[in-house]
């Protein structure tokens, strides 16, 4: 008879552990937690904010002559707009310095972010066979569904970026990078304040703004004396790519200037911690 009362007894605490566990959330958790020992599900992913990058080649003067300033490069670019679709999204300006640069040409590119499908699950540890394979089952859906989105948007970001870049490349080197009365003289502030007008368009973005300056970032145009360089945006940080740095000639200090390019693509990515 003990027996009996026994199994009716424990019958009876099964029974009402699955009804609480079905139909009370605080018992659910704690039963998750405490009996099955399932883990935590894990915080949600860090969203990056986009990266929105006005990059500005320098020809003029000095810095064509003299510095050894690098170069902005189709490379450089191409590797810009590669990082930038693989981890953040964002838009990518090109301009120049010239002597008076205050409505030079910009070339511009909107980078959509890669979709991204998370790795496939695992089990966890005390985690009851019909609910991994739940999980299973809805990132397999998961999987099917984005992986066509996934591969039109590459495509589609591919035939862009080529046409960006042969339009960079021919930029540089028949605008920018030449003999030519337009690179005697250096306007460096015409162009910042185009940059910041641009960049600060959409003061509603979380987006982390950079201008960057393959320059020394020296004011040398006679025809332009009195002009004055705005405040720099609060939300944009200033960058330039000069090996020969802490000039006390160049136009402001709220300048972080790096010795190579690759430094900028570290910085503004954050690949190094």
């Amino acid at each position: 008879m003990k027996k009996v009362m026994s199994i009716l007894s424990l019958v009876v605490l099964v029974g009402g552990a699955a009804t609480a566990y079905f139909m009370n959330d605080t018992a659910r958790v704690l039963i998750d937690k405490h009996l099955l020992g399932k883990m935590d599900p894990p915080p949600p992913a860090v969203i990056e904010s986009e990266r929105w990058v006005y990059v500005l080649a320098d020809g003029t003067g000095s810095t064509n002559t003299t510095y050894a300033i690098p170069k902005v490069t189709k490379e450089w670019l191409a590797e810009i707009l590669t990082t930038m679709y693989q981890q953040t999204g964002g838009k990518l300006f090109l301009s120049h310095i010239d002597k008076d640069s205050r409505n030079n040409q910009v070339l511009y590119l909107a980078v959509p972010k890669q979709i991204s499908i998370d790795p496939e699950p695992i089990r966890e540890s005390g985690e009851v066979s019909f609910d991994f394979q739940k999980r299973l089952t809805k990132w397999r859906e998961t999987v099917v569904a984005t992986q066509q989105d996934s591969i039109a948007l590459s495509k589609e970001f591919q035939v862009r970026k080529q046409e960006f870049l042969t339009a960079a490349d021919e930029f540089l080197k028949t605008k920018v990078y030449v003999k030519s009365p337009d690179n005697n003289w250096t306007d460096v502030i015409g162009i910042l304040n185009a940059s910041f007008i641009t960049l600060e368009n959409d003061n509603t973005s979380k987006a982390k703004k950079y201008v960057v300056g393959f320059s020394d970032f020296v004011q040398d145009a006679p025809h332009l004396k009195g002009m004055k360089l705005d405040s720099i945006p609060a939300s944009v940080q200033l960058l330039a790519v000069n090996p020969v740095q802490n000039s006390s000639r160049k136009i402001t200090d709220q300048v972080t200037e790096y010795e190579h390019p690759k430094r900028v693509t570290e910085i503004i990515f954050q690949t190094l911690k």
